[in-house]
């Protein structure tokens, strides 16, 4: 978080820590809002489902960011939210609880807005993406984003494939388009790490 110290108000929160392992479901889609998530490490992936059984991705939260904040003033929950990762810790507070606490101080109450604004930038993201027809095009576009954003590349090797959801693609053109990138030299893969080639003056 830029501006806000996220451990400083997790501490104010006093909330309680929980761990998930990779697949577990926090919450279901339609499931009532009971509580807010303060993922503390691993990463969470929020999607819903197709009539076909396919699923889309809207979002995936990572240490320093809330889950389900956009929801706190609402009954139900807009997504269905799953662990990807092993011994993914979040820090649980009810939404009552947390509702007081931003009426009652402003570092909650900024720190909530900080992690509001990082997931509309998300979101007009993910609407310029899908208005990329080239799957080549989406993926370089999103690598870029990605790494823009702070995360590592090296952290997608083996499981390229899994962004899939995230750009609307299959998993075959999400491997057939990063290979197309290769062959044009605008990424390198280095020790199954994804880089961008410094270009020269």
């Amino acid at each position: 978080m830029p501006v806000y110290e996220y451990d400083k108000v997790l501490d104010k929160l006093d909330a309680r820590e929980v761990t998930y392992q990779k697949d577990d479901v926090l919450f279901q889609k339609d499931s009532l809002v009971k509580k807010v998530y303060f993922v503390t490490s691993g990463e969470v992936r929020t999607e819903s489902y197709l009539e076909n059984g396919s699923s889309v991705v809207y979002f995936r939260v990572r240490k320093g960011e809330i889950l389900s904040e956009e929801s706190l003033f609402l009954s139900k929950h807009l997504y269905t939210a799953i662990a990807t990762q092993d011994r993914t810790a979040v820090r649980v507070i009810s939404k009552p609880l947390l509702k007081e606490k931003i009426e009652n101080d402003s570092s909650v109450r900024g720190c909530l807005m900080s992690c509001l604004a990082g997931r509309y930038e998300d979101s007009l993201m993910n609407r310029e993406l899908l208005s990329i027809r080239s799957a080549e095009e989406r993926l370089y576009v999103w690598l870029n984003w990605y790494a823009q954003k702070g995360l590592s590349l090296g952290k997608l090797t083996g499981r390229i494939g899994s962004i899939a959801p995230d750009l609307g693609l299959t998993p075959e053109s999400v491997y057939r388009a990063l290979t197309k990138l290769e062959e044009a030299n605008r990424i390198v893969r280095i020790d199954g790490e994804i880089h961008f080639p410094v270009e020269k003056s």
